[in-house]
């Protein structure tokens, strides 16, 4: 089966893949069998399930079933799988390290979509676990949903994939109201924002549904002290997922105009407000701002993630009454070029030290932000990831485990 035939077969399914072990029996779509190649009557084994995993996806698996060996509940993992040089996310569903289910990929879509931007919104998604979201087919029928879903509508994932996503009535303000029917017979509400995903095959769409309860602004703290923001990002560190790492960049901003100078921290304060993301803000010295927010390990996301904080933050971008500003930026990824916090806040603040000065405008622009650290982090992991036979892997495709 080649890979178009394999992406057209995973269409026609409602979870693109599913296999389920029930006792003694096992049932199993086809195109997974084909896929995985193994034979549909006998049970998919920890081995043969690790032989379809990269390096770094094997070492998050060994370490979940080692950590969860003494809780009395079902391991729910989003692995990804390599498939004929292709790329898939599935749900694995493993008790006492023996699996019980494999509920596959929506990467599948990904051929479809006809705007590259969609195409970047999805990708990112399947990435990261930040934002709650849902994805349903032409049928609203959900095919994927985060952890981040899981936990804002209080339900476990194999709960709601397959369900149905019912639209209501409209209520007095027009508003039309969303619930997920679930299997089980449960009527979970859905309040989310809806954005409709296009693609090249007539009479197929996808949607895509963002929890509006965890898009709604954050309260965000600003500290004038350096002790404060250290310990603040410590804290953060501890509580991030296994596929988050967190991003410390310190931003200088310079001005001739001392009231132009206040006039943009103000700016900076209202704009702070209004973010979406979780990022954090620590005023450490006039005309400089150092902050950290989460981000995916995949280093491509983590540039995508910094650039729209950072747009985010510098927006409006009032240059008729500000004027002239110049900027420089340095950025530390936490676990990789940092042992701790204060490390990471001293790597960024040496990064913008040596960052060369560009106009205001075009900070997001800029190619490089990252401490000489990180690269050659960057460069030696990937290089250790190489197989000897196996061509260079794009540096962006690139994760980074932060565990060890």
């Amino acid at each position: 089966m080649t890979d178009k035939d394999l992406i057209k077969q995973l269409q026609g399914f409602p979870l693109a893949w599913h296999w389920v072990r029930n006792n003694s029996q096992v049932h199993c779509d086809r195109p997974l069998i084909d896929a995985l190649s193994y034979p549909s009557e006998q049970q998919l084994s920890l081995k043969q399930l690790i032989s379809r995993l990269e390096a770094e996806q094997i070492t998050y698996l060994q370490r979940a079933i080692f950590d969860s060996q003494n809780q009395q509940q079902t391991l729910e993992l989003n692995l990804i799988f390599n498939i004929k040089g292709k790329r898939y996310i599935g749900q694995v569903l493993i008790w006492r390290e023996q699996i019980n289910q494999v509920n596959g990929s929506i990467e599948f879509i990904l051929p479809l979509l006809s705007k590259a931007e969609e195409r970047e919104l999805i990708q990112e998604h399947l990435s990261a676990e930040l934002i709650p979201a849902v994805i349903c087919n032409q049928n609203d029928t959900i095919i994927w949903l985060n952890q981040a879903a899981c936990t804002s509508l209080q339900q476990t994932s194999y709960q709601l994939l397959a369900s149905k996503v019912v639209h209501s009535d409209a209520d007095e303000n027009g508003k039309v109201k969303h619930y997920i029917k679930s299997l089980g017979g449960q009527r979970v509400p859905l309040d989310a924002r809806l954005k409709s995903i296009h693609t090249n095959a007539p009479k197929r769409r996808f949607t895509l549904y963002q929890l509006v309860a965890e898009l709604a602004p954050q309260q965000q703290q600003v500290w004038n002290s350096e002790a404060k923001f250290s310990q603040q990002l410590a804290l953060a560190q501890k509580k991030l997922s296994r596929q988050e790492t967190l991003i410390v960049f310190a931003l200088k901003l310079e001005h001739q105009n001392e009231e132009a100078s206040l006039r943009l921290k103000q700016l900076l304060l209202g704009n702070l407000k209004k973010l979406n993301q979780a990022i954090s803000i620590g005023f450490l010295g006039k005309g400089a701002i150092s902050g950290f927010l989460s981000a995916p390990k995949k280093l491509q996301l983590i540039q995508q993630r910094l650039n729209k904080a950072i747009t985010q933050l510098l927006k409006p971008n009032d240059q008729a009454s500000l004027g002239a500003i110049q900027s420089q930026m340095g950025v530390s990824v936490m676990g990789i070029d940092a042992s701790n916090s204060q490390q990471a806040i001293n790597h960024a603040q040496k990064a913008m030290i040596n960052a060369e000065p560009k106009p205001l405008d075009q900070l997001a622009q800029q190619a490089s932000f990252f401490d000489s650290r990180l690269n050659q982090a960057r460069d030696r992991l990937n290089q250790s990831a190489i197989p000897k036979n196996s061509k260079p892997s794009n540096k962006g495709d690139l994760y980074i485990d932060l565990s060890d």
